[in-house]
């Protein structure tokens, strides 16, 4: 079982890249200055005199700077929202296809009615490329982003008149609505895999997406409810108290994926289920068996889990003892250590790369620990070794049966290694952010004593780990204690900052993260204290998840509409191509 490509995988990243494509828009002084910039290109082309002067300034200069400040007034108005950066940005753009026009009329040595229609033409693919960004930006009804993109072009239309006159204007018109007209079949066969399996806008969940990029907005989430499906989500909780019953920490481990991107949904999982048990001294989340199906629509679904976490946790019943850490397997290797009477298991490849495990692999896991003496077994994936388009484990294959029976095998050496007492340290580190690829979580570390053993779970608040990176903090934690389990919470709040592939140690140096786990420990050590350990499991009722095989088939969607684009970029050059000759000729 070596490092796994898993198609679907590669799939499921191919469009989770497709904003990635989205250029940002330059600094609004940079585009004001190129603004100027082909003003004065426009100019020497025209004649490079104080007439061809106030020619480029109706054609170029006039219509870039009103549609650079008048489009986001004129959006706000509409009760949408466009930013005076990205205005500033599109109209140097559609200035510089203007200039481009006016060089096309030089070195082709129009007549001047044929310059004219050349001109049209030009700011006819304006407005057709300010439509087109209108339309995904702002408002996905065709008429809307009509209306909405039309002060560049309808500006240069003002210049246009006192050149050419008012007898070419029906030409124009009729170049534009040659121009716009395929654009808008190519908008139409363009959103159709979408709307017809989810009932989707395609452009309003890239909007959607954008805006929770630039400004961390949520409204993707009245989208994800479309598809949301409600299940019974399984939530465990371990807790540890002192002995005078006072609350030390509580590890929480939901049946949810952390997903699907940023703070949407079952994103920055740690950070709100620590809002709903706020009573806990610490809160560690690490990653259920769970994949992308499994990913709340909203918030709101995640603070429903969390304030279920929070009554299992207060109504969890703790005892002294435990045991010792065991672990079984070599490429496959699935640890358990009981808390009181309750397993908890860690599974992990590494350094094989693995992506997710199947919910499904993670409850035969804990049945089989059960039936190995355990009196309830808790499942958590370490998911802490991650290649680009790793694959997932899912039920019945050759790791997913190997999982299970190790489990099943830990669970019974656990049993061996009983002990009557367990002592508890925690501690945590948060000098990492998101331009680390870390969660705000940042570095917890729970050491647990049994017996002369000493045990310590690392947990990183990011989305899986480089192997490289693991092996680092495992060399280093392994100085200071007995076993080491490296884990990591699968945060997606990180691709905000890095994209779709953002696991810990990619940007940041493995020797960093070493020295900050091993001193995390290190002061988990110096925090250690008997305590009495508890487990509490339970459904919560109804949570609104994106539904079985609706990541795969979203997937499988946006990818269908990514592979048309060439042909449709074809069609459409085509259609523009003859209509504008035909319109030519006939004129």
């Amino acid at each position: 079982m070596g490092d796994e490509t898993n198609p679907l995988q590669a799939s499921m990243e191919r469009s989770a890249k497709i904003g990635e494509l989205f250029f940002p828009s330059p600094p609004r002084s940079l585009s004001y200055v190129a603004i100027l910039l082909f003003t004065l290109a426009a100019t020497a082309l025209l004649g490079a005199d104080l007439s061809a002067l106030g020619d480029a300034t109706l054609l170029v200069l006039l219509p870039a700077l009103a549609s650079a400040m008048l489009d986001p007034i004129i959006v706000q108005l509409a009760r949408g929202t466009f930013y005076h950066r990205r205005s500033a940005g599109l109209a140097a753009l559609g200035a510089a296809f203007t200039a481009t026009g006016l060089l096309l009329a030089v070195v082709l040595g129009l007549l001047r009615v044929q310059a004219g229609m050349v001109l049209y033409v030009t700011v006819g693919f304006v407005w057709v490329l300010r439509f087109g960004v209108f339309h995904v930006l702002v408002d996905d009804r065709s008429a809307a982003a009509l209306a909405l993109s039309s002060v560049q072009p309808l500006v240069a239309l003002g210049g246009l008149l006192p050149l050419y006159g008012d007898g070419i204007l029906p030409i124009g018109l009729i170049l534009w609505t040659v121009l716009l007209a395929p654009l808008l079949l190519m908008i139409r066969v363009f959103e159709a895999p979408l709307q017809r399996n989810f009932g989707i806008s395609s452009t309003k969940l890239f909007r959607s997406y954008l805006d929770h990029l630039t400004t961390q907005s949520v409204d993707a989430e009245e989208l994800l409810e479309r598809l949301g499906e409600p299940i019974q989500a399984r939530v465990s909780v371990f807790v540890f108290r002192r002995k005078d019953g006072s609350k030390k920490a509580a590890v929480v481990v939901p049946g949810v994926h952390p997903g699907p991107f940023g703070a949407l949904g079952g994103g920055d999982l740690p950070a709100k289920m620590r809002a709903a048990l706020q009573d806990w001294e610490h809160v560690l989340v690490p990653h259920a068996a769970a994949d992308h199906d499994l990913n709340p629509v909203s918030s709101q679904e995640v603070d429903r889990l969390g304030h279920y976490a929070s009554e299992l946790a207060e109504n969890a019943e703790t005892s002294t003892g435990g045991s010792r850490f065991t672990e079984a397997g070599e490429t496959v290797r699935v640890g358990c250590q009981l808390f009181g009477q309750d397993a908890f298991l860690t599974y992990t490849s590494w350094p094989e790369a693995i992506d997710d495990v199947d919910w499904g692999v993670g409850r035969a896991s804990e049945l089989i620990a059960q039936a190995h003496g355990a009196r309830q077994a808790v499942f958590a994936d370490c998911h802490n070794s991650l290649r680009a388009s790793s694959g997932a484990v899912f039920p019945l294959t050759p790791r997913a049966l190997a999982i299970e029976e190790l489990s099943g095998e830990a669970a019974a050496g656990c049993i061996r290694e009983a002990v009557d007492e367990l002592q508890v340290g925690l501690a945590q580190d948060r000098s990492l952010g998101l331009g680390h690829l870390i969660g705000r979580a940042g570095c917890q570390a729970l050491v647990v004593q049994a017996g002369d053993q000493r045990t310590a779970y690392v947990l990183w608040d990011g989305n899986n780990m480089v192997p490289e990176a693991t092996q680092a903090i495992r060399q280093a934690v392994l100085e200071v204690v007995d076993e080491v389990r490296v884990m990591t919470t699968d945060n997606h709040a990180v691709n905000l900052e890095g994209g779709v592939y953002s696991p810990v140690g990619l940007r940041t140096s493995h020797g960093t993260l070493a020295q900050i786990s091993q001193d995390t420990v290190k002061a988990a050590l110096e925090d250690l204290e008997p305590v009495e350990a508890g487990t509490a499991i339970g459904h919560a009722p109804d949570i609104q998840v994106v539904g079985h095989q609706k990541t795969a088939q979203l997937s499988a969607s946006v990818n269908v509409m990514v592979a048309i684009v060439p042909e449709l970029v074809v069609a459409i050059l085509a259609l523009w191509t003859l209509g504008v000759t035909t319109v030519f000729l006939a004129f």
